[in-house]
């Protein structure tokens, strides 16, 4: 189209000054034929330019144009009308030891409106993360865009409670109203669901009560157990977490076989295997609780939830089984979610990632996996330059273990290795034990060709970390294929495919990493493997 402009314009005044040169010099009469004739071959050159110029601009595809391609998840910005967040409730008793008792009524609430489907609410990960926190209630409904916020206190002493609740409408910053409650310890069961009822009839939605009999806790000696335990798990320290595990025992003992319980227990054993406090055989002590736990209430969706996390360590394409059995249960399952999106975006099945991922976004937007999640669905569908910036992002915002190894990661596909050393030596941490900072020093001394660090780093801890994680057994192969060591670059690359790493796309094209060992018998064998395991896969 700017070709025929040009042209048309260009043509006019041709026309002009010829028009004036014949009047005014006396040319003959051919010439303004001649301008004629060239003008008139000049119109269908100038469309076949036009259209050549076109389409180079905009290039051809046979695949779909990606302005209609689903786009990235972007950030949650548009407030839900029916969308609330419960503030975790004061604990204002004496004992700070107490504390549980709080944060276990704010779960409590949390899991009740879950399940009305009109009605967003943010999940406990991402509610926790305002404990103690100094913003203001209109600060903190912006931050996870909801309308409203539910905030309380708890008082305990003995057999004595005390409860107060108030809902704010956060966009007009008025209160629609606040109760307060007294009671005995039992009474708790009775005044979570009031508080529940209350908030659905101002909202004027319906509280569905499918899920009580499995879901909600109705035992204070169960609720006690439970919430303890969970307080424990959450300080992340390898006391606290067999601490957990000693008293649940206690609790299963002298309450009963409980799903919850169980499920729980299998949760504090994961955290203890992932971060290496546990071997990793110890899952299939987690894996033989949940299934009793299951025989206990096949209907509960943490346990299928936490079994998936369990499976997804030994196996990703058998874990999505699982994680789509909770969500079946429980959309709003926050872990299920973060499960099945971790999956599908490292398979790099980018519309399916999109919409669970949406989801995840929406209900728990403060959790360090959903954010983290950000980089990782661009980054294995092979789009870098939007994982470096939704990483690096993260690496200088939040300091979220193991980002500034994954921005270094994506930086590796579009930058020279001087940039990306450049970056690690500013962003490397060398004290860290931690896997994702070990995996960041092997990265720095494999561009350097350093072998003997390179060495040092990978002890046994690590090893059998990539083992078990196929997406950390596929970086191995990269490390190893920049170091142009074949045999063990194709090693770790079986193990990741074997382990459930079947991104063929990434595999076959988008990993220039692996260029070093492409032209092997055992690669192109492997490429069969992913792409046929990847084409046969089912979300």
């Amino acid at each position: 189209m700017q070709v025929i402009v040009v042209y048309a314009t260009v043509a006019f005044i041709l026309l002009q000054v010829a028009s004036l040169l014949e009047d005014s010099m006396d040319l003959p009469s051919w010439f303004d034929k001649l301008v004629t004739i060239l003008l008139v071959i000049g119109f269908p050159i100038a469309i076949i330019f036009s259209w050549i110029f076109d389409v180079s601009s905009k290039g051809i595809s046979v695949t779909e144009p990606e302005a209609k391609k689903e786009p990235y998840p972007g950030s949650n910005t548009q407030v839900q009308e029916k969308s609330i967040i419960v503030l975790p409730f004061d604990n204002i008793s004496s004992d700070p030891e107490q504390e549980y008792f709080s944060d276990g009524l704010t779960e409590e609430i949390i899991t009740d409106l879950s399940y009305i489907k009109e009605l967003l609410v943010i999940s406990r990960s991402s509610a926790m993360s305002f404990k103690g926190s100094k913003k203001k209630i209109k600060e903190i409904a912006n931050e996870v865009n909801v309308r409203y916020v539910l905030e309380g206190s708890v008082r305990k002493s003995g057999n004595d409670l005390r409860i107060v609740a108030q809902l704010i409408d956060a966009q007009t910053d008025t209160h629609l109203w606040a109760e307060k409650y007294t009671g005995k310890l039992d009474d708790i069961f009775n005044i979570q669901e009031k508080v529940s009822k209350l908030i659905a009839q101002e909202l004027d939605v319906k509280l569905n009560n499918h899920s009580k009999n499995t879901t909600n806790i109705h035992d204070i000696k169960l609720f006690n157990a439970h919430y303890k335990a969970v307080t424990r798990i959450f300080r992340f320290t390898e006391e606290d977490m067999q601490k957990a595990i000693e008293e649940l025992d206690v609790a299963i003992q002298e309450i009963g076989p409980s799903a919850l319980l169980l499920s729980t227990k299998a949760w504090a054993i994961w955290h203890m295997v992932n971060m290496g406090i546990k071997p990793f055989e110890y899952l299939n002590e987690a894996e033989n609780i949940l299934q009793k736990a299951l025989i206990l209430d096949p209907n509960f969706p943490r346990n299928h939830a936490v079994l998936g996390w369990v499976i997804l360590l030994k196996d990703f394409r058998l874990a999505i089984t699982h994680f789509k059995k909770a969500l079946n249960l429980d959309p709003n399952d926050a872990t299920a979610l973060q499960g099945i999106v971790v999956i599908i975006s490292s398979l790099g099945i980018k519309s399916e990632s999109i919409n669970y991922y949406s989801r995840l976004q929406k209900i728990d937007p403060l959790n360090f996996l959903t954010m983290w999640l950000s980089g990782g669905i661009p980054f294995y569908q092979g789009d870098f330059k939007t994982a470096f910036t939704e990483w690096n992002k993260l690496f200088n915002n939040t300091q979220i273990v193991g980002a500034s190894f994954f921005a270094a990661m994506s930086m590796l596909y579009f930058e020279n290795k001087e940039k990306v050393l450049e970056f690690a030596n500013s962003a490397i941490n060398y004290k860290s034990n931690l896997s994702y900072d070990k995996l960041f020093r092997m990265l720095k001394y494999a561009l350097e060709k350093n072998m003997d660090k390179f060495k040092d780093e990978f002890d046994e801890n690590l090893k059998i970390s990539c083992d078990r994680d196929c997406t950390m057994a596929h970086h191995l192969a990269d490390f190893y294929s920049i170091l142009n060591l074949k045999k063990e670059a194709l090693y770790w690359l079986n193990m990741a495919i074997t382990k459930g790493f079947i991104n063929y796309p990434m595999i076959v094209e988008k990993d220039t990493l692996l260029d070093n060992i492409r032209g092997e018998k055992q690669f192109a064998e492997l490429l069969v493997k992913a792409k046929q395991e990847w084409e046969n896969f089912k979300v």
